[in-house]
């Protein structure tokens, strides 16, 4: 009985991290969860990872939705941030591109949103 008490008070989150393919969105998410760096390159599909915390006194349950930034995954992006409620957008300091492209996805959460 306390158990369900706890988990009704233990506030959920859902966090989508996004950008484009290669830019360290994987590896962002692995450092937070696990506390680990993953330093190879490998596309993600789609994968969602979870973290709880204690924020401001309150345990909180991060889910993580780590999403393909590969071109041909684009026509899901807007699935992705309609069930976001935070998001991170991610871009590579080597690839200017990749930088430009932060307005596009600051768009699509606003529109979405």
């Amino acid at each position: 009985m306390a158990d369900d008490k706890a988990k009704k008070n233990v506030r959920q989150y859902m966090i989508v991290i996004l950008g484009d393919g290669g830019v360290g969105k994987t590896c962002l998410t692995t450092r937070m969860t696990l506390n680990h760096f993953v330093d190879q390159y490998d596309p993600t599909l789609e994968d969602t990872n979870r973290k709880q915390l204690v924020l401001d006194g309150q345990t909180c349950l991060l889910d993580i939705l780590d999403v393909p930034g590969q071109q041909e995954y684009r026509a899901l992006e807007e699935q992705y941030v309609e069930s976001g409620e935070c998001f991170v957008v991610a871009y590579s300091i080597t690839s200017r591109p990749s930088f430009d492209r932060i307005r596009y996805y600051h768009e699509e959460i606003t529109q979405v949103g």
